[in-house]
């Protein structure tokens, strides 16, 4: 099933529409005036009575803005323009310009709204706009491209995991951003900061393997913004289809399995032995040593499955993506947690965070979000942690030790009976030693 359908809510904005998709839904409507007012504000900044010089650069721009788009928009040019021309403005002043806008009770929607990937607006178009307000007013000393790196990262970087540093410069340069909307901008940023698995290739690796790590080193050209999610499930399932299930479907005739096979859930590894415990760093970066898996503290709200889905989403339909961060990781907390008793032990280790309150809305969430998603056999980041787990789950000694702890040390007053009981056979041990030494002595 197509991953809009499994749940559309996620993939619908609240209170904002930006871009042609919710663009006449009545709910949205309210938010046209606030873009009216942005619209002013920005004349006001720049000292211009009129937008006339803005339309004339994005209708030269109309072409290439349809083209950002993979459905055939049914827009005239003049409605398409005053669209970009609103929601580009309302975007500048709240983000680039540094407007206080999100203080309000929607503040948290409208970044949410933002987020979503059907919401995106081309980036061409913001940086034609920004440019254009700072060289009116004599501000602009870099590319703007570069202060709306910058400017994203600063606003969003509460609301996506990981870690959202601004990039150096080096990368942060125009030339080099290669994100065609704000999604795509702060998915970049955080895969930036997750290492690349070690390649699995080697020389004596099946041909598959080596074709395939060659074919991931290749300069694919990113599709626009895979906003054909958008508009009914059947574009979806044939966006999907023509991406992420071509390496799935050559996968699926190869003679060798993957070398890795899929963990147990948090409560049955934790009866093998293995312990959970939160770490800092890299939202990502997943840790398993001696029996001791280090995980970064997810904190779940409602906002998490919205945020996790479109950013899945735009992994999955994106052939120019072979780092998926957020694919990985619900692969992985999928596989921890399958009921809210792994929930509970999970938020007792301090690895989740949950403000949902309800232990089995988590555990639904994360079963939901594993649906329809590809995982790749050969470039899984997790896929060395789960042979490590598995090797340890299979260790018979870890098995007995597992067994002794949660039968006879499960509980306090186990452990004090195991404790007298180990006191009392040694006193009988040595009363037993003693009264054989006295009785060889007297004779």
């Amino acid at each position: 099933m197509p991953l809009r359908e499994k749940n559309e809510k996620a993939f619908e904005p609240l209170v904002i529409s930006i871009g042609p998709y919710h663009h006449c839904k009545e709910h949205l409507q309210a938010m046209q005036v606030q873009k009216m007012k942005s619209l002013k504000s920005i004349l006001d900044f720049t000292g211009e009575n009129s937008v006339e010089k803005y339309v004339t650069a994005l209708r030269e721009m109309e072409e290439k803005i349809r083209g950002f788009y993979l459905e055939n928009l049914n827009i005239d040019g003049e409605k398409l323009v005053e669209m970009m021309l609103l929601d580009g403005f309302f975007i500048i002043e709240r983000i680039f310009l540094g407007k206080n806008a999100f203080a309000n009770i929607y503040g948290t929607n409208v970044l949410r709204d933002l987020l979503l990937v059907e919401n995106q607006l081309p980036f061409s178009v913001l940086s034609k706009l920004h440019s254009m307000c700072m060289n009116q007013r004599g501000l602009l000393g870099r590319d703007s491209k570069d202060i709306i790196v910058e400017s994203v990262i600063f606003h969003f970087d509460r609301m996506v995991p990981g870690q959202m540093k601004p990039p150096p410069p080096s990368i942060a340069r125009a030339e080099n951003l290669d994100a065609n909307h704000m999604l795509g901008l702060l998915h970049d940023n955080v895969t930036r900061t997750f290492p690349r698995p070690p390649s699995s290739a080697t020389a004596s690796s099946p041909w598959w393997r080596r074709c395939l790590a060659w074919a991931s080193r290749l300069p694919f050209p990113r599709w626009p913004p895979c906003l054909a999610l958008a508009r009914t499930p059947p574009q979806l399932q044939r966006v999907v289809q023509c991406s992420a299930s071509a390496p799935a479907a050559v996968l699926a005739g190869m003679s060798e399995p993957p070398n890795w096979s899929f963990i147990l859930s948090a409560t049955e590894l934790n009866e093998a032995g293995i312990k959970f415990q939160k770490k800092e760093g890299n939202f990502f970066d997943i840790e398993f040593q001696k029996g001791v898996m280090s995980i970064p503290t997810l904190i779940i709200d409602d906002d998490t499955e919205s945020i996790f889905r479109n950013f899945v989403a735009y992994e999955q339909c994106n052939m120019g993506i072979f780092s998926k961060p957020f694919t990985d990781y619900i692969t992985f907390m999928g596989c921890l947690i399958n009921t809210g008793k792994d929930v509970g032990l999970l938020c007792r280790c301090g690895v989740l965070d949950n403000w949902l309150g309800d232990r089995e809305a988590v555990s639904t969430m994360f079963d939901g979000l594993r649906d329809s998603v590809l995982v790749s056999p050969t470039d899984f980041h997790y896929s060395v942690i789960f042979t490590r787990v598995n090797e340890h789950c299979k260790r018979k000694w870890n098995l007995w030790k597992a067994n002794l702890s949660h039968k006879y040390f499960n509980t306090p007053g186990a452990l004090i009976s195991f404790l007298a009981a180990v006191f009392l056979l040694l006193l009988t041990t040595m009363q037993s030693i003693y009264s054989a030494l006295a009785y060889h002595y007297q004779h």
